[in-house]
Parts: C-alpha cells; structure tokens; sequence
C-alpha cells in the first residue's frame, strides 16, 4: 500500500484523491478510464477545474458508452469502474473476460505472423468468400478446388488430392496482428536513408541509423551537432566514438593497431518521453519543440542563447520557462541565437545580438525570450535564423530581415541604391525588421530562406532560387561582376522545381522536384559531395548518390558538412560507411 499521492487528476481512483491508502487496484482505474476514452473518445472524467474533477470522480459520474459496442465490452468498463477498490477484478479477471480471452489466446499463437497464401485442398474444402480487394477476388466463375480439372498437368496434387490451381483456389490469410492492407504494408516497407558528405568525406557516405522501424523525416547540422528526427518524434544524434582496424595498411611499423573516427547513433534519451516535432542547432548548442509547443534547450549557454535567463551552461534538455504560456509553432537557430514563432503569431528572440539581429533597435544580448514588435497587420508564417541576422516571412510572402547586411546578404539595399553602386557609406547592420524591396524578390511569393555566414537563398512559391550576398566561392550559383549586389535567379531546369535548398560557409546544395540534388561554390574539404580538381564550381552541378530510387524528404548544410535524409522502398544494397 502507498500513502503518497501520484498521477494526473483525470485518472487518479477514489481512494487517492480521499488521501487514503491505495494499492494495485488504483491501478486497475486507470485502466478503465483509458478502456472508456478509447470507446467514448473524450475523458472520462472531465470538467473545467480539478475540484469538479474530483467530484466526478467520487460520484463516478461518468457518460454512458455507446450502443454499438459490445455488451461484453461495456460491461467490463463498468466492472473496472468500481467506487469500492475490493470490486474491481485484477488482471488475471479482466484478461479472463469474453471479450478479451480469444484474442489473448490468437496473441500468443499469431504475434508476428506475416500475411501468407492458403491453399485449399479435397473435394469437401470449405472456402471463404475473397473479400474485395483481394488479388484472389479475379472475375469469371470459380471453381472448387476438388473439382474436375480434365488432364491439366499444371495442377499439384498431394496424395490424390488436388493442391488447388491459382486462379480460383489461392486467397490471402491475415494474421490476427498484421498490418491490414497492402498500402499500410507498403509504408512500414520503406527504409530510411541518411547521407553526410563534407570536411571527412567528399562525396555522399551513408550514416548508420539506430532503428529499422521508423523513418528518419528530418536531418538537421549545426558547428557541433548531427542530429535526425524519427517519424516517432525520437532524436537520433550521430556522435563520434573510436574504431580500430585490423587490416594491414593500418598497422604501422610496430604493428599497432590504427583508430579512426566513427559516426555512431545514439537516441537522446532525455527526450524520449516527448513527441518531438522539430529540432534545430546552434553553433554549440540545441533546441527542440514537442508536439505540445513545449521548447527545450541545451548546450552551451554563451550569450544566452539557451533562453533560461543566464548564460549557464546545460548538459540535458530543459524547458525555456517564459514560453511555457505560449504554444510555440516553429523555432530557429542561428550561431548563439533564436527566435521562435508562437501560435499567435508572435515573435521571440534572444541569445547573441551584437549585430542587431534582434530588430529591437540595439546590439544588446539577452537571455530571456524578448517579443519582437512587428509592423501593423504582419502576419507571420515563419522564422530563420542566420549566423548574425533574422528573417520573418509573412503569410503573403513577403520577407522582413535585420542584421548583418555585408554584401547585402539580406537584401535590403533598395533598387535606387544597388543602381547607383556606391556601398561605401551603407551601413552594415540593420538594427530593426526591414521589408525586403529589391527586385526581383518583391515579385515573387517567398516560401523557404536559408542562409550561411556570407550569402542567402530565397525559395519561390513557383521553385525559383534566388540568391544574394557575397559571391567570392561563387556560392550564389552565377557569374557577376564584384561590385555587383543585386539579387540573382540561379538557373536550373524550370520543368523541376527546387524544393529544398541550405546554405553553408562558401557553397549552396539545392534539390528539385525530381529529387536531383545539385550544389555550387567552394570544393574544398568535400563541400560539394563530388570529386573534383577545381577549387569553385559556379554553376549548379549534379551529386551523384548511391541509391537511384530515393526521395528526399530534409537537407541541412551548416559550415562544411551537409546531411540529407531520403526513403526507399528497398535498400537491401546500401551499406553504412564508417569514417
């Protein structure tokens, strides 16, 4: 017995929330109340304050089930649901229940098993009806599987009985656990695939990855971290750890044993009680936002970026508290600083904001979460970070940016100002949000900004690239003159829109529609996924990856490395490299 009160209100027995002793069959409570939201879809005991709660409870006032439901069933919600904790059955009763007894007995017997053919053998075989659907329902006339054949020499037989003929005697069975149907099957088929290329590799090398079960949606890279986020809201991080080979070539001449760097993923465990839905990186630090709008931070909390009102560093996830009232919507990092969109569409930013990347007017840092003035009737739809600067796209497409704008990396030098040409005298840093005028960013819808240290690309409703900034790697994917910062369209295939593009340190990866991934810039260190003897390469050249039949779901470049997550419905042939 427990004397000590644990669990969430909605579920606690009588017998707890009276601040009386409670054993197992508190336990059992639970149960029924989660038997009876699955039946009702809503609470079992629900009201507006915890005293009303507790009333129900008490009186357990809950809402009749419906009728459509099992008499076996309902009953059993009622036998758990007993005030007095002496009637309710224990596991052994409830498993015991109709309703439950067969369907224990055919999970023992048929966890597991995979869907397979049948076939019905002797004159007498009783044949189900196919279902629809089936690839054995096929049209015409059917015909048992004892009957007369004629002298078809095609037909097995098994002493003297006929094994039964394609066309008409083989239908599919289903285990009692399988997946029901073909598409769903399908989906659990596919594979995840993750590709990291850059500073230890030069072309794309295939990361080892810590389930077969779940997909890996979504890659994210920052200074220090490689991390992926699984279709079960689980975050992988892909760490570095020593392996040791024993082949020739690594023994030196006292016959040591050679150590090289290995990428191994391991899930983070301190979130894997949350849903994770998205995970960005700073240059030393990490933050992450739950189905619940919940933001957690770790890392280092140099400038304040971590948002918990110091600069402490912190080495597990911990909540931002001063959003805890808000339901944040979307995050981003820059190097040692964020900004998060909320459901009601305001802005919060803190961290490092030397430049003024904040658009709050100053250079200050701060480590709290700040709300961010906008301008009358903006509406924001999404955030970016940059290594010193900030973005807000509207839900019109229009793009406001502050920071640094050295090389007019955000493009908010005017038309009239990039005409005349004469830089000398701009200033650097915006210290406020600015719109972005400049042709021709104006004239399109802006859906998608990356941005790296010293340039920025701009994704088009239409799948259009533009880019600006500075172009010494010819990281903008076009030839111009040096005093040239005007905006440019990169020029890629119209037919195949880009649908994914990211910035690193001097290059750009991009890829289309058609799941082509190409990238432009410096070649130094492996940037750009692809042998090669030059040191730039200014137009958008294509990478060659393993696996053919791949579709690319998330790409994320930051400094040298770039990583990239894809599906395919068979990749029995790749396999991990180790670095």
């Amino acid at each position: 017995f427990s004397l000590q009160t644990v669990g969430t209100a909605h579920y606690m027995s009588p017998e707890v929330v009276e601040g009386k002793s409670y054993n197992y069959k508190s336990d059992i409570w639970s149960l029924g109340c989660i038997l009876h939201e699955l039946i009702t879809l809503k609470r079992t005991f629900d009201a507006e304050f915890l005293s009303a709660i507790i009333s129900k409870i008490l009186r357990c006032d809950y809402s009749p089930m419906p009728m459509n439901y099992s008499d076996e069933l309902r009953q059993l919600v009622k036998d758990i649901l007993q005030i007095d904790p002496a009637k309710r059955p224990d596991v052994n009763a409830i498993l015991a229940a109709p309703v439950l007894i067969n369907a224990y007995f055919d999970l023992e017997t048929d966890v597991g098993r995979i869907p397979c053919y049948h076939w019905n053998s002797g004159n007498n075989a009783q044949r189900r009806k196919p279902k629809k659907g089936d690839k054995s329902d096929r049209s015409g006339t059917n015909q048992s599987a004892g009957s007369d054949s004629g002298g078809s020499g095609n037909t097995p037989t098994s002493g003297g009985r006929t094994i039964g003929a394609v066309d008409d005697s083989v239908y599919r069975t289903q285990s009692f656990t399988s997946w029901g149907d073909e598409a769903t099957r399908a989906n659990h088929e596919q594979t995840s695939i993750v590709y990291m290329w850059g500073s230890v590799s030069d072309t794309p090398t295939l990361l080892t990855l810590p389930f077969h079960d779940q997909l890996v949606t979504s890659v994210y890279t920052g200074k220090t971290k490689k991390l992926g986020l699984t279709s079960y809201g689980r975050v992988v991080s892909w760490e570095n750890s020593f392996a040791t080979t024993a082949s020739t070539a690594s023994f030196n001449d006292q016959g040591s044993r050679a150590n090289y760097n290995v990428l191994s993923p391991k899930i983070i465990g301190d979130l894997t009680q949350s849903n994770i839905q998205q995970v960005c990186c700073g240059d030393k630090f990490v933050a992450v936002r739950s189905d619940q709008g919940i933001l957690m931070t770790w890392g280092s909390g140099e400038d304040g970026c971590l948002g918990h009102g110091n600069t402490n560093d912190v080495s597990h996830a911990r909540v931002v508290e001063d959003l805890v009232g808000s339901t944040v919507a979307q995050i981003s990092c820059g190097s040692a600083h964020m900004m998060a969109l909320t459901t009601e569409q305001q802005v919060f930013v803190w961290g490092r904001g030397s430049h003024g990347n904040f658009g709050l007017n100053d250079r200050h840092n701060r480590c709290n979460p700040t709300n961010v003035p906008l301008p009358m009737d903006t509406k924001p739809r999404s955030v970016v970070c940059g290594t010193d600067c900030s973005f807000i796209i509207t839900d019109k497409g229009a793009v406001y940016a502050c920071g640094n704008n050295r090389n007019n990396k955000l493009a908010l030098l005017t038309d009239n100002e990039l005409k005349k040409g004469n830089f000398s005298k701009v200033e650097n840093d915006c210290l406020v949000f600015k719109k972005i005028t400049c042709h021709p960013i104006c004239e399109h819808r802006i859906i998608s900004i990356a941005t790296g240290p010293t340039h920025s690309c701009f994704l088009t409703e239409s799948g259009l690239l533009i880019t600006c900034g500075a172009n010494s790697s010819y990281q903008l994917g076009y030839e111009r003159q040096e005093n040239d910062l005007r905006p440019g369209i990169v020029e890629l295939s119209r037919q195949n829109p880009i649908h994914l593009m990211d910035c690193g340190d001097l290059h750009t990866v991009v890829v289309t529609s058609d799941d082509q991934i190409y990238s432009f810039g410096s070649s130094r260190h492996g940037r750009l996924g692809r042998r090669t003897d030059e040191d730039y390469t200014w137009k958008p050249q294509l990478i060659e990856i393993e696996e053919n039949d791949v579709t690319i779901q998330s790409l994320s470049v930051s400094h040298r490395t770039t990583l990239l997550a894809g599906k395919v419905h068979n990749a029995s042939t790749l396999t991990p490299m180790n670095y």
